[in-house]
């Protein structure tokens, strides 16, 4: 690049510092998010289980796919966590910001899944019957959440509409003081 192409980018590139300068600004820190505690949390775990692992002397091979996971894991995690610290206020420039922060949850995410992976593979390692039961208490689960939400709604929709009811029948008061009788 000549002298002459430099000193043309140069008011660019001072614009675009002045500019990142003026949306780091205007972002503020965020703590103690959901997403953070689950990052942290998940960050513990897979440090924990592959300290534990790495006393092992030999590894089979779902223990060696579990430190793979656990060690593909911490770097997603820990971005996820960093980037979940920040939310820019809606500024001209802060778009670039911003999309960082929800790219850091898409790999925070993926984090996620692998330190989630590891935690089954670990469990498979010490006995195939707890990952069958891990397996069928999921789906479970998955089967029986929206069956449990229709149960929950409708009990609540007959909770609601009986104090209506109780709450209509009641008489009202036009205001007017009775007098004794004398």
């Amino acid at each position: 690049m000549s002298n002459e192409e430099r000193r043309q980018h140069e008011p660019v590139l001072k614009s675009s510092f002045e500019d990142t300068m003026r949306v780091m600004k205007a972002s503020r820190s965020v703590l103690d998010t959901p997403s953070q505690v689950a990052h942290a949390g998940l960050l513990g775990v897979s440090l924990l289980f592959l300290a534990a692992i790495l006393t092992m002397a030999r590894l089979d091979s779902l223990l060696n796919y579990a430190v793979i996971a656990f060690a593909a894991a911490i770097p997603l995690l820990v971005l996820g966590y960093v980037t979940a610290s920040f939310d820019f206020d809606p500024v001209p420039g802060a778009l670039f910001g911003r999309s960082i922060v929800a790219a850091g949850q898409v790999v925070g995410f993926v984090g996620q899944i692998a330190a989630g992976a590891g935690v089954v593979l670990v469990i498979w390692h010490m006995s195939g019957t707890a990952v069958a039961v891990l397996g069928g208490v999921a789906v479970a689960g998955l089967l029986a959440l929206p069956l449990l939400g229709v149960v929950i709604a409708i009990v609540e929709a007959i909770r609601i509409s009986s104090k209506e009811k109780a709450e209509a029948s009641e008489p009202t008061t036009t205001g007017e003081v009775a007098l004794p009788n004398d």
